[in-house]
């Protein structure tokens, strides 16, 4: 972790019919959404924006439930972008999910900033 001033990061959600299917909306922190559905999950800057190249994204992803668990599919690694600033995610488990995005200088490796918890609801 730096010292001194830490980066705000932002995490935005826009649910899909499928990975790079058809958009079908935003989604909120928390807002309940059905299962069989992909999340695209994009960090950004405190305006909204996308950092610049020098910077990269990391995720971590946590499954919770009793579902997920019976599945072996509790989770809670770190995983990298599947493209700048963005991360892809299925719905496949009932239960509260949670997404963070981690901001880290690519230069030497140094966490800047992380992103409030992203709260995914799949009833």
């Amino acid at each position: 972790m730096a010292t001194g001033t830490r980066l705000t990061v932002n995490v935005g959600a826009r649910l899909w019919t499928s990975r790079y299917g058809q958009n079908v909306c935003s989604l909120a922190s928390l807002a309940p959404t059905q299962s069989g559905h992909w999340i695209r999950f994009n960090a950004s800057n405190n305006l909204g924006l996308p950092f610049p190249e020098t910077y990269m994204v990391e995720w971590r992803v946590t499954n919770t439930d009793e579902v997920a668990r019976r599945a072996n599919a509790l989770r809670g690694d770190y995983y990298r972008s599947d493209e700048p600033w963005v991360r892809w995610e299925q719905l496949s488990y009932r239960g509260v999910h949670m997404v963070e995005a981690f901001l880290i200088r690519k230069s030497d490796d140094t966490l800047l900033g992380k992103s409030d918890p992203f709260y995914v609801v799949i009833e």
